[in-house]
Order: C-alpha cells, then sequence, then structure tokens
C-alpha cells in the first residue's frame, strides 16, 4: 500500500493509493470550502509504512484564483524527483494549466498542460521522446497526475462541497479521465501526535475503464 501523509499546523489531507481520507477543520475554524487555508504544508509519503519521500505542498491566491505547488523527492518504488509541480485553477476551482518539472527513474519527466473549451492540450517530454495531444475534459475536472500527491489539495476542496452521491470529474494528466463517486460522508475524531481532529471522511470509489477503486 502507498501513503502519502500530511504533517502540518493544519492537517488538511492524508491520502494513500487505493483510498484518500481528507481532514476538514471543525466548524468553529472552517472556512468556505472553495476558499481553503493559504500556506505550506509537509507531506510524507509511505509504502508499506516506511517513509519513502517528501513534499512540500503550498495553496495560495492568484489573480486568476488557485495555485497548487509542490516539491520534493521519493526513493523507490516512486523513484521521483519533483523539481515543481503548478497548478493553476480559476476562482471557481476550473483548472487553467498544469506544469510538471521533474525526474522520474532517472529521466526527465516534464508536463505542460492548457485547459480550454472542454479541452486539454498536452506536451510531454520523458527522457528524450516529447510529445503533444489533445483530450477531451470536464471543464470542471479536478487534476491529479500519478504520484503527485500534491495535487490533492483541489480534490479535497472539492469534496468539501460534496454530498452521498455526487459524482467528481478526475483528470489524471495526462493520461485519462475518470469519475469519482461519493458513496457515503461521515463524522470521526481523530487523534494526531499534534491535537484531535474533528474529520469529515469521504468514501469514494473511483472508476477507472476496467477497474473501480475503493477510496
Amino acid at each position: 500500500m502507498l501513503n502519502a501523509v500530511e504533517h502540518s499546523h493544519h492537517h488538511r489531507i492524508i491520502t494513500w493509493a487505493l483510498g484518500i481520507l481528507l481532514l476538514v477543520p471543525s466548524p468553529a475554524h472552517a472556512q468556505s470550502p472553495t476558499d481553503p487555508q493559504q500556506g505550506e504544508a509537509i507531506f510524507t509519503v509511505f509504502v508499506r509504512s516506511v517513509p519513502i519521500g517528501v513534499e512540500r505542498v503550498g495553496v495560495s491566491r492568484t489573480e486568476a484564483g488557485w495555485l497548487v505547488t509542490s516539491t520534493g523527492q521519493s526513493g523507490p518504488p516512486i523513484d521521483l524527483n519533483i523539481r515543481s509541480l503548478e497548478i493553476e485553477y480559476d476562482e471557481t476551482w476550473r483548472p487553467l494549466r498544469l506544469a510538471i518539472d521533474s525526474v522520474r527513474n532517472n529521466q526527465v519527466y516534464a508536463v505542460e498542460t492548457s485547459f480550454a473549451d472542454s479541452t486539454a492540450t498536452n506536451t510531454v517530454q520523458q527522457g528524450q521522446d516529447r510529445t503533444t495531444d489533445t483530450a477531451p475534459v470536464d471543464p470542471s475536472t479536478v487534476v491529479l497526475p500519478d504520484f503527485f500527491f500534491g495535487a490533492y489539495e483541489a480534490l479535497a476542496v472539492r469534496l468539501g462541497e460534496a454530498r452521498e452521491g455526487d459524482e467528481i470529474s478526475v483528470y489524471v494528466a495526462p493520461l485519462r479521465e475518470i469519475t469519482a463517486v461519493v458513496r457515503g460522508v461521515r463524522r470521526q475524531e481523530i487523534a494526531t501526535a499534534q491535537s484531535q481532529l474533528s474529520a469529515v471522511i469521504y468514501r469514494t470509489a473511483l472508476q477507472y475503464d476496467t477497474q473501480v477503486l475503493e477510496a
């Protein structure tokens, strides 16, 4: 099992492969779901309960809307050095731009994606190979490239507005678009080393072409 866990003063999100646990502030401190707390957080990445890497993740306001950023490094089996990740959204959390500058398995892995008119335009470099393509996407899709866990900050925002039965479009950039179905929402108190958290837990199903991953 692959885990990415955030440790910070605001405890907003914990993610793991085949599952996502999103921690939302208690009502006394909550902000609007589409207006999340800004600042930095540290995500520690685990494989089978063994830490293999760290991401430093930021959420900030821009003139266009919102910007999610991260840098970091994870060892095998991910073997990823994130020199820079930027995902820009508009005021309503519709994607505008994705930029990845990284090294994966000792090869350059870079992605530039623009979103307009329900279309994602991707330029991808893997090693010496460079390709460009387009794909139809939902204008309100959440951009979640594989192994870039900082991107889940945007999913946390979208789930903050969701109810049981809702469907959320997810673009696994630059590969495919899938659907996340919210199958349940419940509250739970969770104790951490720093504090007691009032969490909202969203049970979801990630629907791929050939499989469904419970989350």
